[in-house]
């Protein structure tokens, strides 16, 4: 495993590289490329360090979920007062509650609840404003909202750690990619049944899948995983016994997807509860969250690959 200091250089130099292309692909002034990508550069060293550094105190994380926020805004002119206060606040709770509430389960269930409700509620797109039209600059908010989210949860409930970690061993590849082959039939069983999307092979795929898989393994599927199934499906388990909490974990995960496009999105809801208990089946299998990033991330890239909906 390469040491997180050499991991940080290939990041920022693979990191400026492809900005830079795409910043002169896009037609975009260095004066907005150049803060945005450090933006970004930031945030992924801050999201890649989560297990690596030294836990930070409430202040100095609320404080680091900032930084990235100020990073661009203030120099591509897209600072706005009542944002940054804004999404200070939210950082704030975020990263004191678990802090101030300790040995509480009720409180552990309320910051889940609340981490869901600012999620799907979806502020970042409002918050971080583009400084130029089609770039996704609030996708640094989502990054910032998983990275504050777990770091808090890891500082403050060390011995609930689901298996945390980016690195699956072999026999988490094995156990992912065994609970994939599983989900196969019924997902195209139900993408057929509920009419969910066409299968169409995507341009490029040769990339693009394996890209998107990276991407999805690095951030989504950490994040789903590490709440849906390390947090809900482990906290279940003990008073429900393992059936249960996998079937009530599914349940809850799908429903959290009737908000992706047209709510409600049933369709997406069903299709994602269904594959919650594959990603279920591979957590309680492995015993972390890492064989069921596998199984999740492969998911996701046969989906973004293979079907237009």
């Amino acid at each position: 495993m390469l040491p997180f200091r050499r991991v940080l250089i290939i990041l920022w130099f693979v990191g400026a590289l492809a900005a830079y292309f795409y910043a002169h692909q896009q037609h975009i002034p260095p004066g907005i490329a150049v803060p945005v990508a450090a933006a970004f550069l930031v945030e992924l060293s801050l999201f890649l360090g989560m297990n690596r550094i030294v836990p930070p105190t409430p202040w100095a994380l609320a404080g680091t979920a900032v930084a990235p926020y100020l990073i661009y805004s203030l120099p591509a002119g897209t600072f706005r007062l009542p944002d940054f206060l804004q999404l200070m606040a939210l950082a704030a709770i975020a990263a004191w509650w678990l802090s101030i509430l300790r040995n509480r389960p009720w409180a552990d269930w309320l910051f889940f609840a609340f981490l869901a409700a600012v999620y799907l509620a979806k502020p970042f797109k409002r918050l971080y404003l583009s400084p130029v039209e089609d770039l996704r600059v609030d996708a640094l908010g989502q990054l910032m909202w998983f990275r504050v989210a777990i770091t808090s949860w890891l500082t403050n409930r060390p011995r609930q750690h689901a298996g945390f970690g980016f690195i699956p061993t072999r026999r988490d590849w094995l156990l992912g990619l065994r609970y994939f082959a599983l989900f196969l039939p019924a997902g195209i069983l139900l993408v057929w049944a509920l009419r969910f999307a066409t299968f169409r092979l995507a341009p490029d795929f040769w990339w693009k899948g394996p890209a998107t898989f990276l991407g999805i393994f690095l951030v989504v599927a950490l994040a789903e995983e590490f709440f849906f199934r390390g947090i809900l499906l482990e906290s279940l388990r003990k008073p429900l016994g393992a059936t249960a909490a996998l079937m009530i974990s599914s349940a809850v995960f799908g429903s959290a997807h009737l908000w992706f496009g047209d709510f409600p999105n049933w369709r997406f809801a069903i299709l994602a509860g269904t594959a919650g208990l594959f990603y279920g089946g591979a957590y309680l299998a492995s015993g972390g969250i890492r064989a069921a990033m596998v199984t999740h991330a492969l998911v996701v890239a046969v989906w973004r690959t293979l079907l237009r909906s």
